[in-house]
């Protein structure tokens, strides 16, 4: 019975832990220390990652900086996409983990005592 209780609280621990970093926000800072939103796991927004990188691009282009292959629009929505991937990883599993582990605990048997 302990240990069913046990199981049952990890796996609850888990599963609100994965829920949580996926419904949470992801955030990226820039190279100017600036900080903007991803969106979340469940739920990407590129449109802050849009605008900074417009803005940067603007910039370069003010201050005659050599231009890039790539825009930065691209750069950041690319890192963008990429913390949301990484959050996805173990984020999902996490939260597939505490399922199981809520359903193990719920439905498992208890064991009769032969004395």
């Amino acid at each position: 019975m302990i240990l069913r209780l046990l199981a049952g609280l990890i796996a609850t621990a888990l599963l609100v832990i994965g829920v949580v970093a996926l419904t949470g926000t992801v955030t990226m800072d820039d190279a100017w220390r600036a900080t903007f939103d991803c969106g979340s796991a469940v739920n990407p927004d590129s449109r802050e990652a849009i605008y900074f990188g417009t803005a940067d691009d603007y910039f370069k282009t003010l201050t005659g900086a050599p231009a890039r292959s790539t825009s930065s629009v691209t750069t950041y929505t690319a890192a963008c996409r990429d913390a949301v991937t990484g959050r996805r990883l173990w984020a999902w599993p996490l939260t597939g983990l505490g399922v199981l582990g809520v359903l193990g605990a719920l439905l498992a048997r208890r064991r009769r005592s032969t004395t």
